[in-house]
């Protein structure tokens, strides 16, 4: 009878310990032991944004969740995401499992390789084995530096801490400096809208008779706005390499799952069951564009101009060679090694050449470390020298203040971050827009109006049409009347003042438009997961505690189709967005590119894609759906990112 009292009792309390929640968590569905919430996503015959808003529905605006052991936090309602976006605590990004488990099967390997080979430790100009971490917003465990460069991740989108901090502003500004957002990149976004149309005319026939695929005529134009961006030039249309990268880009973001997947919440599956997640396949997929993009850059290395950096590759690839990085890692020469070992050799290399600050905490020794060390060098070993075996990452990046954010790995993610969230998103509204306007006649009469009437027929459309500026002046008659309005070269008895500058809406109807179909289109509809940064205590949100390391959800899906909010979020109504008196009204509620530190960096290129080549069409085709097909469905497709299911319209010029 004891034996049975002690076996309930502890039974219970391990049933207690898998089912429990931290303290004060946010409310959500009954854990269940071991799996938490995970299955429920599994089974749903649901996308995930529709299971994310069941949980909406049933628990609040702030729902907590487990996916096997792993916290999650929903988060829904204007005033909430508005806080969790500008929040610093919640500015991480994920540390996916699989991710870990990859980094452990990397590693293990390499390091019996060191502790048996003679030959890898005679190129060591240190041990790595014994480097530690006492510093930054990550605790990484044992042999950290190891598991950091045998990471995957990379860019800007799913990095955080001084790594994405350095890329974001490296990034933005050589783009900014490269184009976005000035008139040459408008220039760039005209010229591959005159190579659609003409893509058009090539698809629809002659007599524009034939149904034209949306998704096949718009998806190269998005690509080659950023290859023009990043690389300097463009793919014509027919080129296979385009539709290779186009077909990857699509694969990648419909496997990309927001709530981290089965293979995110229980990777002993991959081991195991590998056919009962994903992960596999995505693996594939993405090697596959990562391949693709080292392909692109090495031949960009090739003539690369150290002196004259003509686009974003080249700046990047000049700013490597100054922390004496290569695109391909090939400064150390041992044999079956992977790429991000040698990272790690060049850290090691360098770090013996820069003399160590007193205040640094590194630690130092020269027991058994002084014959490697010698033997690595060629020379004795003074003392003098610093041998480490614990190296604090803080001292290495103020050592080698940028290395890790210019490694090839990470010029790799930034090119990747960049093709996704930058061609597929803006191919993901358009695809929206032209959908909205085959369905909604009015509507686009009404845009072809305003164009006709700002535009008109003889040019394409430019972000300048959206508003319109005029210089007001007042000029003041002493002696004479006279035309003149510039204050140097008024005569004397003239005086001009410029009381400023006054700004009219241009096209106030198409830019409504354009943001109904951004809330329409909801491209970003969970956005990219955030994460609570990992510091000596839990975070507070909305009076709940918040454990480190917890998965924080955007709920932008919500957001944009919430009827207390929107009253009709099913109808595509552009005048939601007009004031009474026919002005855009900038709505809060309305955040297609986030907010905060996390937001778009290429939200300035996004709209002027959207809006140039949007108007354009509707400019110079009439949009109409196929006679006898079925009225397309608006419901979505995607992973990461939505679009429109496919479909076909008829395009007819409108000056014929």
């Amino acid at each position: 009878m004891l034996t049975l009292v002690l076996f309930v009792g502890i039974l219970g309390l391990i049933l207690y310990k898998l089912t429990s929640k931290p303290k004060n968590f946010p409310p959500g569905p009954f854990r269940w032991p071991l799996i938490g919430h995970a299955l429920k996503f599994k089974l749903a015959d649901l996308p995930t944004h529709l299971v994310m808003q069941d949980l909406k529905r049933s628990h609040g605006n702030v729902t907590g969740f487990f996916m096997a052991k792993y916290p999650m936090v929903l988060v829904s309602g204007l005033a909430e995401i508005r806080e969790a976006l500008a929040k610093p605590e919640f500015q991480g990004r994920p540390i996916s499992e699989v991710n870990k488990l990859e980094k452990e099967r990397l590693v293990r390997p390499l390091v019996n390789d060191l502790r048996r080979t003679k030959q890898l430790y005679e190129k060591l100009p240190l041990v790595p084995l014994s480097l530690g971490f006492t510093g930054g917003s990550r605790k990484l465990g044992r042999q950290p530096c190891l598991l950091w460069l045998a990471d995957d991740k990379g860019g800007v989108v799913f990095t955080d801490g001084d790594i994405w901090r350095d890329a974001r502003r490296f990034t933005l500004r050589h783009l900014r400096e490269m184009g976005m957002g000035k008139h040459s990149m408008e220039e760039q976004i005209q010229e591959e809208t005159r190579a659609l149309m003409k893509d058009a005319k090539r698809m629809a026939g002659d007599d524009w008779s034939r149904p034209v695929p949306v998704h096949d005529l718009i998806a190269a134009s998005g690509v080659n706005i950023i290859l023009q961006l990043i690389a300097g030039y463009r793919f014509e249309r027919d080129d296979p390499r385009m539709s290779e990268l186009m077909k990857l880009v699509k694969k990648l973001t419909m496997k990309i799952n927001t709530s981290g997947g089965l293979a995110s919440s229980f990777p002993i599956l991959l081991r195991v069951f590998p056919w009962l997640t994903e992960y596999p396949a995505f693996k594939v997929i993405r090697d596959e564009i990562r391949q693709y993009c080292q392909g692109i850059i090495n031949d960009h290395e090739k003539k690369l101009d150290e002196n004259d950096a003509s686009d974003f590759l080249d700046a990047y690839l000049i700013e490597m060679k100054k922390h004496g990085e290569t695109s391909t890692f090939n400064s150390w020469d041992a044999p079956n090694v992977p790429n991000w070992f040698h990272a790690l050799l060049s850290i090691c290399k360098r770090y013996l050449e820069i003399p160590i600050p007193q205040s640094g905490t590194v630690g130092r020794q020269h027991g058994s470390y002084s014959g490697v060390m010698e033997r690595a060098s060629g020379s004795e070993i003074s003392p003098e020298t610093p041998i480490c075996s614990h190296l604090d990452f803080t001292t290495v990046r103020k050592l080698n203040k940028g290395f890790f954010s210019f490694l090839a790995r990470q010029l790799i993610g930034v090119v990747n971050d960049l093709f996704i969230a930058g061609s597929d998103t803006t191919t993901g509204a358009l695809a929206y827009g032209i959908l909205n306007m085959v369905l909604n006649p009015k509507i686009q009469n009404k845009i072809q109006d305003e164009i006709d009437a700002v535009v008109g027929r003889e040019r394409l459309p430019s972000s300048d049409d959206r508003i319109k500026s005029v210089n007001t002046c007042l000029i003041i008659r002493i002696e004479q009347h006279t035309p003149f309005k510039d204050r140097s070269i008024a005569p004397p008895w003239m005086y001009v003042e410029l009381l400023g500058s006054q700004f009219f809406p241009g096209m106030p109807y198409t830019d409504a438009t354009i943001n109904e179909i951004l809330r329409f289109a909801n491209v970003a509809p969970l956005a990219v997961p955030h994460s609570v940064l990992i510091s000596d205590r839990d975070v507070t949100f909305r009076g709940y505690n918040i454990p480190q390391g917890t998965r924080i959800i955007i709920n932008l899906f919500d957001l944009h189709m919430d009827r207390k909010y929107w009253g009709d979020p099913d109808n595509f109504r552009p005048e939601r967005f007009l004031e009474s008196n026919g002005t855009v009204r900038k709505d809060e509620a309305l955040l297609p590119f986030g907010q905060g530190k996390r937001s778009c960096l290429g939200e300035s290129l996004a709209r002027s894609n959207l809006f140039i080549t949007f108007t354009s069409l509707l400019q110079n085709f009439a949009l109409r759906l196929p006679e006898g097909v079925p009225r397309p469905s608006t419901e979505p497709e995607g992973g990461l990112t939505f679009t429109t299911k496919p479909f076909s319209i008829v395009m007819k010029p409108r000056n014929v």
